[in-house]
């Protein structure tokens, strides 16, 4: 009886290892190709959605801008795996920044650029800050207008 029990213990042991190398066996047989195959379709189906749910979202944020408004610096962007709707934000943000700083510089040099002349025939008058040193009180207290007009200039 002993023997019989060790006996099918060591059928029921060997059965179990054939089962488990066999499922082993079975999976790596599976042809690698049917599997990439479906990660693929998987990756393709998902990437075509996430495109959709882009311009959608594209759409949403920029509905004044069409395809070919869009600067190719844009598509670079997007073709390196960004969003559209980033891409197309960050180089929004970029220009917007560099037109502020434009915009920043220009008043700069109006404040020291001397006074533009009118064509309508009345003269600005600009007095430098040497000009006005070499004033007498009477000609200060005369043009004291002009000067401080001129003084927005000075640096």
């Amino acid at each position: 009886m002993k023997f019989k029990r060790k006996e099918e213990t060591m059928k029921k042991k060997k059965l179990s290892k054939f089962k488990e190398e066999w499922t082993e066996e079975k999976d790596s047989l599976e042809p690698e190709s049917e599997k990439e195959e479906m990660e693929e379709s998987r990756k393709e189906q998902s990437a075509e959605e996430m495109m959709e749910e882009d311009i959608s979202l594209f759409r949403r944020l920029f509905p004044d801008v069409s395809s070919d408004k869009i600067p190719e610096e844009v598509w670079k962007r997007v073709e390196a795996g960004e969003s559209l709707a980033a891409a197309y934000a960050l180089y929004s943000v970029q220009k917007m920044r560099e037109e502020e700083a434009i915009e920043k510089v220009n008043a700069e040099n109006e404040k020291k650029a001397p006074p533009r002349i009118r064509h309508d025939g009345a003269d600005k008058v600009y007095f430098s800050p040497e000009a006005v040193k070499a004033m007498s009180r009477s000609e200060i207290k005369k043009n004291y207008d002009e000067i401080l007009a001129s003084m927005d200039n000075w640096n």
